[in-house]
């Protein structure tokens, strides 16, 4: 039912040029980053990094739809590789899980009270820049794990330190990755296994074997909601930062 619904979400919102590579029309993409800009406080130094690397990690991975397993990119350019996505990736959705900690109050650096959250997300984007560059299809379903690990951790802390919003955001979350998010990529992994091992690794460094074609559906059916509700949620916390001051 989920799955029908994103569908159908994605077909709606997607260009009706044929002919175009993006998952989603481009006003659309601005209208929901709009908020996020208006609302980012730029004298903050995390707000403002944060918002200068959620966009083009928005609009690149929209316009120009990659995969990271199997690799694939919509078009050959450099901006267009699931490579590059993974990069852009990785700096933006650091900053914006540090964001996160700052908007339930607890410290993103702290080497002891909270467990070390800075660590969980570098080790988690470092094994899902490692699945992409090796193409080892169990790295990415561990980086998924760790996701959702780092989410029950994060409702834990929000319950924890009696933040309302926080706390509903982050059950949810968790909720969604653990019934909806895992086990199609579990099932897939199974499948696959099938005919491959699970620690079969096809290199990018040595292979290059990044195909160029439309991304497929199923991958849209996760990555075009992740990348759209990004600014949404970053602007409601922008908001809820600059209500407590």
């Amino acid at each position: 039912m989920s799955s029908f619904l994103f569908l159908n979400f994605i077909k709606w919102i997607s260009p009706s040029n044929s002919n175009s590579n993006s998952s989603v029309n481009t006003y659309i993409i601005v209208l929901v980053c709009l908020p996020m800009l208006f609302l980012t406080d730029f004298g903050n130094p995390l707000q403002r990094c944060c918002t200068l690397f959620l966009l083009p990690n928005i609009f690149l991975r929209l316009w120009f739809p990659s995969t990271y397993y199997p690799a694939s990119a919509s078009t050959p350019a450099f901006y267009a590789s699931p490579i590059f996505h993974r990069f852009i990736a990785f700096i933006a959705e650091f900053l914006l899980y540090e964001l996160w900690a700052v908007w339930i109050d607890v410290h993103f650096w702290s080497h002891s009270t909270h467990l070390w959250l800075w660590l969980i997300v570098f080790i988690a984007e470092c094994i899902s820049t490692t699945g992409v560059i090796l193409q080892n299809q169990f790295l990415l379903l561990i980086e998924d794990f760790l996701w959702t690990l780092h989410a029950a951790y994060m409702s834990y802390l929000s319950i924890w330190q009696k933040r309302t919003y926080p706390s509903i955001f982050f059950v949810g979350f968790t909720f969604f990755l653990f019934f909806f998010h895992l086990p199609p990529r579990i099932s897939l992994l199974i499948k696959d296994s099938f005919k491959t091992s699970l620690f079969h690794t096809n290199p990018l460094f040595s292979s290059g074997s990044v195909s160029i074609h439309p991304s497929p559906t199923q991958e849209k059916l996760w990555v075009v909601p992740m990348l759209l509700s990004q600014p949404l949620l970053t602007a409601f916390i922008f908001y809820s930062l600059k209500s407590q001051n």
